[in-house]
């Protein structure tokens, strides 16, 4: 140790001072460079952390977004909120009562669903007064329901077409002709057909659990069958599909989201889009769309001419969208807001800057909560939320930028706050447009939907298949938008198919234009 002692002192005597100061520079230099490297090292394990937490909650949590708050904080957000909220009862004055609780355990149905009346008598010796022994007068009955199920029946329809020859000459022979059909050559009716799309495009079953059902009704069909049936009727369907796509884009507010669909035919990465109407008071169009590449360019041939509202999250595919003069590009608080939301989970936080981002959120989602519930019109819309969620954009922007150098980029919580900034005028411009949705969920709602039979049939075989569910898909979900029966609707549109040729009377009916009683009047 001595040894060591005097070799260094040798050393340092043998240096000039500017040697010394020299090696000292170095020292500091390679000392900050070590720094900047454990800083980054830091953050790396940071990230590394959170995305295992992040595929740990996976895996494991529970897959809901909700944000809940200490019940204190809750009390406090809802009082912040009513204070903020512009006096309802000036808004609408028919509103002074509260509005009842949904009671669970009472019969809802529709009204389009035909009823069979069961009376029941009296029989006539007891209609007689127990006390004066005269005959009683009917006033009124006591009503009660149940809800009756009729189990599936399968038929043959059998048609016999008589044939007649003249007996004398012996030639020519005469037949009556099939009665018309939209698929003549199928063996299956047109509620066959619609039974089969309802089961798959509806109720998430796919072709092979189909397979089982009709085997244990008696009849043999085919996986393969059953498919090419619903590629001819998406076929026959494809006149619905473009005017729907029409209306959808005429209405000048479009909301897009995509989600990976796995064709086995094709090499390429493919991808489902989805559009549906923006605008809050019309009957909700949803359009799907099957393409064989995720590209930006995909939306390009769909939104042809399009000029209006397009809203959409913050993935660079919408790029060319965001630089289009004619389409006002809107972004989604949804998105933003689960970012910070992983943060949170991550580390169970309680407070921190992802913590008081996500409560200002809450307030904002607060705030279009009660907008839906009051049914306010779009120039109350706007005067609310500039009263209201305008300060609260302006001190979540203020927070973002602040904190912005002082979380390693790389992060989760860098991401979420470099993903907010980058997006925010598109996620504030819904403030001054009460058009305008804070989010685009009710889009994500119907790929979800998809989401769901995707995990039952797992793919399409080709091409034609991922098109066949695109169309029979956008009819299901516009069909549950406007509340009316798939099943119905298919099997009326097959029963009258003269009008896919006639695109006046056909547009009339679209599942969000068609009269609900041409569907049920067979029923009712």
């Amino acid at each position: 140790m001595k040894d060591t002692e005097k070799d260094s002192d040798i050393l340092l005597k043998s240096l000039t001072h500017e040697e010394i100061y020299m090696q000292n520079q170095e020292l500091h230099s390679n000392n900050k460079i070590l720094v900047n490297k454990n800083g980054c090292l830091e953050g790396k394990i940071t990230y590394l952390e959170e995305q295992l937490e992040a595929l740990k909650r996976i895996i494991f949590g529970q897959k809901s977004e909700s944000f809940i708050l200490s019940t204190k904080e809750q009390q406090r957000l809802d009082l912040d909120i009513e204070d903020q909220i512009i006096d309802i009862e000036d808004i609408n004055e028919e509103k002074d009562v509260k509005k009842k609780k949904k009671r669970g355990g009472r019969l809802r149905v529709s009204k389009d669903i035909p009823i069979e009346k069961i009376s029941i008598e009296l029989p006539e010796e007891e209609r007689m007064c127990s006390h004066c022994e005269k005959p009683m007068t009917e006033f009124g009955e006591e009503v009660s329901k149940k809800i009756e199920v009729i189990p599936a029946q399968v038929k043959i329809i059998e048609t016999a077409r008589k044939k007649y020859s003249c007996s004398c000459c012996q030639e020519g022979v005469k037949i009556s002709p099939l009665p018309d059909s939209a698929m003549p050559k199928c063996l299956a009716t047109e509620s066959t057909l619609a039974h089969i799309a309802e089961q798959k495009y509806l109720l998430h079953t796919p072709l092979y659990r189909q397979q089982q059902y009709w085997k244990d009704h008696g009849v043999i069909f085919s996986r393969k069958t059953m498919g090419t049936w619903m590629i001819k009727l998406a076929e026959l369907f494809k006149p619905v599909l473009e005017l729907m796509k029409e209306d959808l884009l005429k209405t000048g507010y479009a909301s897009v989201d995509e989600t990976v669909l796995k064709i086995i035919s094709s090499k390429k990465a493919s991808c489902m889009w989805i559009y549906t109407t923006g605008d809050r008071d019309v009957r909700k169009i949803t359009v799907f769309e099957a393409k064989s590449q995720k590209q930006g360019v995909d939306n390009i041939d769909f939104l042809s001419g399009f000029k209006g509202i397009l809203q959409h999250d913050g993935l660079n595919i919408y790029d060319w969208a965001k630089k289009d003069k004619d389409i006002t590009s809107i972004g989604c608080m949804a998105h933003a807001r689960r970012k910070f939301e992983k943060v949170v989970k991550a580390y169970k936080a309680t407070d921190g800057i992802a913590y008081d981002i996500m409560k200002i959120i809450k307030k904002l989602y607060k705030i279009e909560e009660i907008i839906v519930e009051e049914n306010f019109s779009i120039s109350q819309i706007e005067e609310q939320r500039n009263k209201s969620s305008r300060p609260l954009i302006e001190q979540m922007q203020a927070r973002l930028l602040k904190e912005e150098n002082a979380v390693y980029p790389k992060s989760t919580l860098g991401q979420a706050i470099s993903y907010t900034l980058r997006e925010w005028p598109r996620l504030i411009r819904y403030i001054d447009n009460g058009r305008m949705r804070i989010d685009n969920n009710h889009t994500e709602r119907e790929a979800k939907f998809l989401a769901v039979g995707r995990k039952n049939w797992l793919f399409a075989v080709s091409e034609g298949g991922a098109e066949a569910n695109a169309i029979l898909y956008s009819i299901s979900s516009t069909c549950r938008g406007s509340e009316i029966s798939f099943y119905s609707y298919i099997k009326y549109i097959l029963e009258n198919h003269s009008v896919l040729a006639d695109k006046e009377r056909l547009r009339k009916l679209l599942p969000h234009n068609i009269d609900k009683k041409l569907l049920y009047k067979d029923s009712s």
